[in-house]
């Protein structure tokens, strides 16, 4: 069973990671800072995400406030197949089929066949999110041809993932290799051997 609250709470307990409801969207904490004044009460200013669009901005709150903070459950689910801008998942737990419009995830070009993500779902049992695996292993399919020799890090050429994602991977990466992504930024890590 999914037993998930809502709670209004200090805002002193917002902490990195937390979420918490504001104007009927969610956000997710991503850094807390509380500032003190000499005379008078202090104030919290956090720089938080949202759940639904992944805008980052800065929210200031006094100290006295109040925030309705979300428990947000995350279930294990493997990515089956899109259909137009519909993602399709699912539970490996349950076998569960979730699906989750394209709009909400602006990391859905890295998912690939079989991948294990999580489903993140709000107090109100609506899927508020997707989580990948913070890097992934992919073939390249397309790149550049690499001349001997090109072994300078600062040095990139366009290649193009097996999910047909384009990347930018130094010069000595070549068609058939296989690379590490990191799928928050699309940067490249690493070769894989």
């Amino acid at each position: 069973m999914l037993f998930l609250s809502l709670m209004v709470k200090p805002v002193t307990e917002l902490k990195k990671g937390i979420v918490f409801r504001e104007d009927g969207e969610l956000w997710i904490v991503e850094n807390y800072e509380h500032i003190k004044v000499a005379r008078g009460s202090g104030t919290i200013k956090v720089k938080a995400q949202s759940m639904r669009s992944e805008a980052i901005t800065e929210k200031s709150f006094m100290t006295g406030a109040r925030v309705d903070i979300v428990d947000v459950f995350k279930k294990k689910a493997t990515y089956l197949y899109r259909e137009a801008n519909k993602y399709f998942f699912m539970d490996t737990e349950n076998f569960e089929n979730y699906e989750i419009d394209g709009q909400m995830i602006s990391s859905a070009k890295f998912l690939k066949d079989g991948m294990e993500v999580r489903v993140l779902i709000d107090d109100r049992s609506e899927i508020v999110g997707l989580e990948l695996p913070k890097n992934e292993i992919y073939k390249i399919t397309e790149t550049a041809v690499g001349v001997k020799g090109n072994t300078v890090s600062n040095t990139n050429k366009k290649a193009i993932l097996e999910n047909g994602v384009e990347v930018s991977v130094p010069l000595f990466v070549n068609t058939g290799d296989v690379v590490k992504i990191d799928t928050r930024t699309g940067g490249y890590l690493e070769r894989v051997k």
